[in-house]
């Protein structure tokens, strides 16, 4: 049990409030990336990210000059989610039903297949954020990121941005009546 946990559910004896104790946390590999376009008029952005469970895909586009705008989304279980130890490579392949960002309507359906390639090596990054409003509530949000630029290739074009990577993260919220 964590520490911080432990200090807080052990309130001081006396007539207590009653005390939630609300605890979640993730880890997981993960794979993404991005590419914008604009001409002056047209904004596109195509995404898509992955881990084990879930492959999302996006492909927004918005006309500044006309304010008309077109979008779909979608995302499905991977049929092949790869990503070495070491972070170097990644694979994923996933047909994913697409939505109509506007309208709600079924859009068809895309096929991405893509290789993430480490441009370099992965670094590691942490977050803490931590809350504490005397006699009512705490919480405690951590993430800890190794991750690497890379490049992605395949049938999602992925030109600006690309991340491979591994990360582990724990919330913990703790409150009083």
């Amino acid at each position: 049990m964590c520490p911080l946990a432990v200090s807080l559910v052990l309130a001081p004896s006396g007539a207590q409030a009653a005390t939630d104790v609300y605890h979640q946390s993730f880890r997981g590999l993960f794979l993404d990336g991005w590419t914008s376009t604009d001409d002056g008029c047209t904004t596109t952005f195509v995404g898509a990210a992955s881990d084990e469970t879930t492959t999302w895909y996006a492909n927004e586009s918005y006309n500044r000059c006309t304010g008309e705008g077109s979008g779909v989304l979608g995302s499905a279980t991977p049929t092949t989610f790869t990503l070495r130890g070491n972070l170097s490579s990644g694979h994923v392949v996933a047909t994913i039903p697409l939505t109509d960002l506007y309208t709600g309507e079924p859009a068809g359906e895309i096929l991405v297949d893509n290789t993430w390639t480490a441009t370099a090596k992965p670094t590691k990054s942490t977050w803490v954020t931590s809350v504490n409003l005397p006699g009512s509530f705490r919480y405690t949000n951590r993430l800890t990121a190794l991750s690497a630029p890379a490049t992605a290739t395949g049938t999602v074009p992925m030109e600006d941005s690309g991340t491979v990577g591994r990360s582990s993260w724990m919330y913990i919220q703790v409150s009083h009546d």
